[in-house]
C-alpha cells in the first residue's frame, strides 16, 4: 500500500517496533534529517525527543516529516511509514520526560505514507549474495 494512509493500528505498530527514526525537516529552506528516538505516550500519541540544537528548528507549529523503516537485505522484504505532522510541544503526555537539554516533540499526524515490500526490488544490494 502506497500514498494512502493504512489503518492507524498498523503503522503505528510499525513505528513502535523500531526504537529510531528520522525527523525531517528545514534549516534555511534546506532539508535537514536527523536521526530521533520513537515514542508512543500514553494516549497513542507519536513522541520523539530533539536536542537543543534541533528544538530551534522545530519550534511548535513546525511541519515536519518523522520516517522509519525495518529492512531484511537477505528476504528482499521491509516497510517503511513516514508520517507528516505539525510539531506540538511540551506535549500533553506527563509520563514521559525529556533528557536534560532535550526536548520532547508530539507529532500531530496529517498525513501517512506507508510502503510493504515483499518481493524483490528490483536489484541484487551490496550486502545480498550474487547469483
Amino acid at each position: 500500500m502506497t500514498g494512502s494512509a493504512p489503518p492507524a493500528p498498523e503503522w503505528r505498530r510499525l513505528l513502535s517496533s523500531v526504537p529510531v527514526g528520522r525527523l525531517g525537516f528545514t534549516v534555511g529552506a534546506l532539508p535537514e534529517i536527523r536521526p530521533v528516538p520513537l515514542l508512543t505516550g500514553a494516549d497513542g500519541a507519536l513522541l520523539t525527543c530533539v536536542d537543543a540544537e534541533t528544538a530551534e528548528h522545530v519550534r511548535p507549529g513546525t511541519i515536519v516529516a518523522l520516517q522509519a523503516d525495518a529492512w531484511d537485505v537477505g528476504l528482499r522484504r521491509g516497510w517503511t511509514v513516514t508520517v507528516v505532522g505539525v510539531c506540538v510541544w511540551p506535549p500533553a503526555d506527563a509520563s514521559l520526560t525529556a533528557e536534560p537539554g532535550g526536548q520532547l516533540v508530539r507529532v500531530d499526524v496529517a498525513t501517512v505514507r506507508h510502503r510493504v515490500a515483499t518481493r524483490a526490488w528490483g536489484f541484487t544490494p551490496a550486502s545480498a549474495p550474487a547469483t
